[in-house]
């Protein structure tokens, strides 16, 4: 269960990552298409990722491997990678070693370290609150599984 935890951080960070634009107009419910990609658009008032064949997905994450664009896989494949090796553990707690700067000089949006720092404090809080005290151990066994071991 503990690895489940630390298996989650970059599902829960991509499925939480959304790129919201905010206009003065009136909202809309209508999904953005491939084939609406130009034409006047009202408002947007929440992400909507297109997959390959011009489908909606409401979170990056949720988008099928096999329907994601070249870009949007490159994105989640930095974001996992980056998540995972530059993890540590401090006072039992996870500590993300990167920078904010350094972050976006990997060529990741800024908003994702936001999220990240986010999630790693709310799992945290789930390892104070849960008496959890083997997070270094956790963290080492995971990286040695994806093959990230320093």
């Amino acid at each position: 269960m503990k690895r489940c935890i630390l298996i989650t951080l970059p599902i829960l960070l991509l499925m939480s990552c959304t790129n919201q634009t905010s206009t003065n107009a009136e909202p809309t419910d209508k999904a953005l298409l491939a084939t609406d990609v130009g034409k006047s658009i009202i408002a947007v008032t929440d992400t909507t990722y297109i997959d390959t064949k011009g489908y909606a997905h409401k979170y990056l994450g949720i988008i099928p491997d096999s329907l994601r664009t070249e870009e949007q896989s490159r994105l989640i494949k930095l974001i996992n990678e980056n998540t995972y090796k530059y993890m540590s553990v401090k006072d039992n707690h996870m500590v993300y070693e990167l920078t904010r700067e350094q972050f976006i000089a990997k060529g990741i949006p800024g908003r994702y370290f936001d999220l990240l720092q986010k999630s790693i404090n709310e799992i945290n809080h789930f390892f104070d609150a849960n008496g959890i005290k083997n997070v270094d151990k956790m963290v080492r066994e995971t990286k040695e599984e994806l093959g990230l071991s320093r």
